[in-house]
């Protein structure tokens, strides 16, 4: 069970990168809309830290897209 959320988990990071990407996005401004570090951005885009919710919907919220549109795996 863990193991399928955490491919999960991955693919809306996934997902996440490649909107922000597509939209022109660094993740030093994902990281000051954020406010916190870039360090700290670049470890949540890529796994390394935990993607809370309270990120996952300002992330959201910036990309300016529907939850579903990340949520959906």
């Amino acid at each position: 069970m863990q193991e399928e959320n955490d491919k999960r988990v991955i693919r809306i990071l996934e997902k996440i990168k490649k909107v922000r990407e597509a939209k022109g996005y660094s993740q030093e401004y994902l990281a000051y809309c954020l406010k916190v570090k870039q360090s700290t951005y670049q470890k949540i885009e890529s796994g390394k830290l935990s993607l809370r919710l309270p990120y996952l919907l300002s992330i959201i919220s910036v990309l300016e897209i529907e939850p579903d549109q990340i949520i959906q795996t």
